[in-house]
């Protein structure tokens, strides 16, 4: 094969040079089997990533080996850069054992390594050409983790997939519109009938469009140009034929990408079994279609699409809530059974009320060692699973709704129908006053508990409601009017979710209870559950209910030991 005359623009060029420079290196054996391999590596394990049908057979035709070659012009030198991770990607979709991954990443390396010598090469990227390697799976410690299986399904998938995400990704310009005009409409939409959101929430749900479109154009063939928010949500006018096409094709979208993420990972999926994130999903995918037929449901014009993935949606949450039921039935013989397990697990939480998490597996001889500092919310969900269960436990509520209802006093507060009282400091302690049929009754004051390590309950709401000293991982250091502020409510219940809003529905904390329990111990815990242990404890004695709570409590705290 003659050399080329002019310098190479594509991958095409570059290859006719690399085996021009093989058979001029290597005798005739050696350099039929390096170019052998590294063809092998380009044209089954590289090009599919840029959309280039995957050959079955073994051997290639003369045509599909014509057509590879003719493909490889339309890869630039630039994107050669990326080459390592894309064949990744070609590895992992298509689950390659380890063995031939060996093989033909070790083939591409040497074919990219010799491009990044070459002054061609260096011209045009611009400069010294540096090779992105593959993502590696994170390392996992427990410290870092939730033993919960939820927290873990972020680890089950080690390689990115998102759009943007994978260094040498394009966003087309009309999509990166789309989604700026999608960001612009949720923060502030145009039309009444749709209401504001927060940020972090439009952040989150264009999170999670970027990870559809990643796996349409990594999974799904559809060209990189041609993605769009229509791909997600396909438009018809609404009462048109296609309308019901058009339905069909985004349910099928959904349902496509769904089954994807439950495939296990040894069949080319992502291995989720969490219900929730599927359940987010369809909540997003919805907003989409919302934003791309905004006019129609702002006229209250009945689309299909929109039918279609509310009813998908309830058929998921319904399907999540039997599972949920399935799961708890299945480990009803596992209940916690005893009152000093409740406070076990109060304890427990306290322990993660953390701004670092401790490393665990460390011997006695050495000093205690923390690992990252976590995000602020993290540490302001600790406080709050604490200060919840603390609270329950400390002073048992006559009626499980009585802590999701509870405010945070306010001058002059005027009793509202769901509330149900109201949590006050007065000098140096902390009072919480129930009301019954809109009436107070005598304010109850928190026992202010000192724990085996030295702190205080005290000391927990006051940096939940009042300060709490943060600092960020460059050390900086922030007085936040506390941790509950994290999640910017808008209501004055102490309690809050994390989106801001308040807890409606008594099965929300319910939900709380029962899985925080389930992670920690292995056992489930309901709030009926919990006053049934309380009230076998009460019946032992003639004392106050909050006497025998607070009693109960400061005898566990005084036998547990110190959290290390």
């Amino acid at each position: 094969m003659e050399p080329i005359k002019t310098s190479p623009k594509s991958l095409f060029d570059a290859w006719n040079c690399y085996v021009v420079d093989v058979q001029t290196r290597q005798s005739e054996r050696q350099a039929y089997m390096t170019i052998a391999r590294t063809k092998t590596a380009i044209i089954r394990y590289l090009l599919p990533h840029w959309g280039l049908p995957p050959f079955s057979k073994t051997n290639l035709t003369r045509q599909e080996n014509e057509q590879a070659l003719d493909f490889m012009k339309q890869i630039e030198l630039e994107q050669l850069q990326f080459g390592l991770v894309a064949q990744d990607h070609v590895f992992q979709a298509n689950q390659v054992p380890d063995r031939l991954q060996r093989t033909y990443r070790a083939a591409l390396n040497r074919f990219l390594l010799w491009c990044q010598e070459q002054d061609w090469f260096k011209a045009a990227v611009g400069g010294e050409p540096k090779l992105l390697q593959p993502l590696k799976p994170p390392k996992r410690s427990a410290e870092e983790i939730r033993k919960n299986k939820r927290n873990l399904q972020a680890y089950d998938m080690p390689y990115q997939y998102a759009l943007g995400v994978v260094k040498g990704d394009v966003i087309n310009l009309k999509l990166q519109q789309e989604l700026n005009a999608y960001r612009q409409f949720r923060l502030a939409p145009d039309l009444p009938a749709f209401k504001p959101v927060k940020s972090i929430t439009v952040d989150q749900e264009l999170a999670t469009i970027h990870q559809v479109l990643g796996w349409l154009y990594r999974f799904g063939g559809v060209n990189n140009d041609d993605l769009s928010l229509n791909c997600i949500a396909p438009y018809a006018e609404s009462g048109s034929p296609d309308a019901e096409a058009a339905a069909q094709q985004g349910i099928a979208l959904v349902s496509d990408y769904i089954t994807w993420l439950q495939t296990p990972l040894a069949e080319g999926g992502r291995g989720s079994t969490n219900k929730h994130y599927e359940l987010g999903v369809l909540a997003v995918l919805l907003n989409v279609a919302r934003f791309i037929y905004r006019h129609e449901v702002s006229q209250n014009q009945s689309v299909a699409l929109i039918q279609a993935l509310k009813k998908l949606k309830r058929q998921q949450y319904s399907l999540s809530l039997q599972q949920s039921e399935q799961r708890v039935s299945a480990n009803a013989q596992d209940r916690v059974t005893e009152w000093k397990e409740v406070l076990a697990i109060v304890e427990h939480l306290r322990s993660e009320c953390l701004p670092r998490a401790l490393l665990k597996n460390q011997t006695r001889k050495q000093p205690i060692q923390y690992g990252h500092l976590r995000p602020l919310t993290a540490i302001a969900q600790s406080y709050q699973k604490f200060l919840l269960f603390a609270l329950m436990s400390y002073i048992p509520p006559n009626r499980p709704q009585v802590y999701r209802n509870l405010i945070i006093k306010q001058d002059n507060a005027v009793p509202q129908a769901d509330w149900s009282g109201y949590l006050y400091q007065n000098g140096k302690s902390w009072y919480v006053s129930v009301w019954q049929n809109a009436k107070s009754e005598p304010p109850l004051k928190i026992p202010n508990f000192e724990y085996p390590d030295g702190r205080c309950f005290y000391q927990y709401l006051q940096e939940w409601l009042v300060e709490y000293v943060y600092v960020d991982p460059k050390g900086d250091h922030y007085e936040v009017k506390g941790l509950r502020q994290a999640f910017e409510p808008q209501h004055p219940y102490l309690f809050t979710r994390k989106n801001g809003e308040r807890y409606k529905r008594t099965t929300e904390l319910t939900k709380i209870v029962r899985e925080t329990s389930y992670g920690i111990t292995g056992k489930t815990l309901a709030l009926r559950q919990l006053n049934a242990l309380f009230n076998a404890q009460i019946q032992q004695t003639e004392l106050e209910t909050s006497e025998v709570a607070r009693r109960l409590a400061q005898e566990f705290i005084d036998a547990y030991p110190v959290f290390e």
